[in-house]
Formats: C-alpha cells, sequence, structure tokens
C-alpha cells in the first residue's frame, strides 16, 4: 500500500462537517456559491466527493460533508488561497459557520490506533456495522414493524433507526470492539495480510451464520 510523504495512507479518509446558518432571502445565493466552490475543491488532490443537505426548518444549518483521502490533503484545500477568496466572498450571505472534523467514517463506535491515532480502515468498520446492523434490522422487521405500521411510514422508520442506532452503539460495537481489536489494528506489519485475511474470514463466517440463523424468521 502507497503510503505519503506525510506517512498517512491514502484511504485514510478524513470527513469535514460544516454547518452553515445563511441569511434570510440569501439561500439561492448560497446555493450557487456552494455549487462553485464544490467545482473549485474537486480539483485538488485527494478529494472525494461533496454532500450538500439544506436544513429542515427554516432558518436552520445547511450541512455540508466534505471528504478528502488524508488530513494533508484536506488541510491543503482548506488553506489554499482559493478558499480563502471564496470564503471572503461568502460573509455577504453566510452568518455563522462551525467546523468539525472526523477521523474516521464512523466516529464513536470505533476507537483510534494508539500508534497512528486513526480509526480503522473504512472497510473494516463498514464490514463490523453491518454484521451489527443486520439482526437487528430484521428482528425490528418481525417484531416492530407490526406495531408501528399504524404510523405515518416517515415516523414509524423514524423510530425503527432510533432502535437501531441505540442498539449498535450501546450493544453490538462496544461487543464487537472487544472481540476483534487483533483485526481491526494489526499490531505486526509483517503479519497484517494473514490477520487481515484471518479476520475477514471470521467476519464473512458470522454473515453467513447470521442468515442462515434469520432465514426463516419473516
Amino acid at each position: 500500500m502507497q503510503v505519503g510523504e506525510s506517512g498517512e495512507r491514502p484511504d485514510s479518509n478524513v470527513t469535514e462537517v460544516i454547518f452553515s446558518k445563511i441569511k434570510p432571502g440569501q439561500e439561492d445565493t448560497y446555493r450557487e456559491w456552494a455549487a462553485r466552490i464544490q467545482s473549485a475543491q474537486a480539483k485538488y488532490p485527494g478529494y472525494k466527493g461533496t454532500y450538500l443537505q439544506p436544513p429542515d426548518e427554516k432558518g436552520g444549518f445547511w450541512t455540508t460533508i466534505m471528504r478528502f483521502d488524508s488530513a494533508s490533503h484536506l488541510e491543503g484545500w482548506m488553506n489554499a488561497p482559493e478558499r480563502k477568496d471564496l470564503l471572503r466572498e461568502s460573509k455577504a450571505f453566510i452568518e455563522h459557520e462551525q467546523l468539525t472534523r472526523l477521523a474516521t467514517s464512523f466516529p464513536g463506535w470505533f476507537p483510534t490506533d494508539p500508534k497512528t491515532g486513526k480509526g480503522p480502515p473504512n472497510w473494516k468498520a463498514g464490514m463490523l456495522v453491518l454484521l451489527g446492523l443486520f439482526p437487528i434490522v430484521m428482528l425490528e422487521a418481525k417484531f416492530l414493524n407490526p406495531q408501528t405500521a399504524s404510523l405515518n411510514p416517515s415516523l414509524a422508520m423514524f423510530i425503527g433507526n432510533v432502535i437501531s442506532c441505540a442498539l449498535t452503539t450501546y450493544l453490538t460495537m462496544p461487543l464487537f470492539i472487544k472481540i476483534f481489536p487483533w483485526w481491526l489494528f494489526p499490531k505486526s506489519e509483517t503479519s497484517k495480510i494473514a490477520i487481515n485475511l484471518a479476520g475477514t474470514a471470521v467476519i464473512f463466517l458470522f454473515y453467513a451464520i447470521s442468515v442462515v440463523a434469520l432465514w426463516h424468521l419473516l
């Protein structure tokens, strides 16, 4: 795996979340500006995409989720003169902004490696989230959905998501973190490939067990 001059893995994704309060009546201007700044940052090394979410209610915060493949590449864009010029322009219609940086794709669910200060690779994190989430969703489909069938679909889905997130946060992920630290953060570079293959095989075995165990649930 190629490592850059900064010592960071090219696939160690870093996410910047920006909450923007737009001045009343300036929403269209902000949209046009957001399209221009997204076009500009897409030209910088390591850029992996941006998602813009309008507020749920009038006067709320707009949410921008911006991903780069490493902290150094993200800093390259954050400190770019081109970005500074665009930010000066935005003062006319952005009332307030708050920035938060996430080191992993699943902040709060996974620890960081004490040696590198980074979370596990996204593919490992995603595999464990799926392992914990699948049985929860299946059990909700069997036992919760009939109880919420009379509710508005939006409310019913929200209730299900709240329960899924809570169980994943406080039950399945803490358990998996205790079981798989050897796979999430291999201590030996010489045996890293073997550890990754062994851990991945175990996870796929658990996938198969979950599918078979719940085959006739619905």
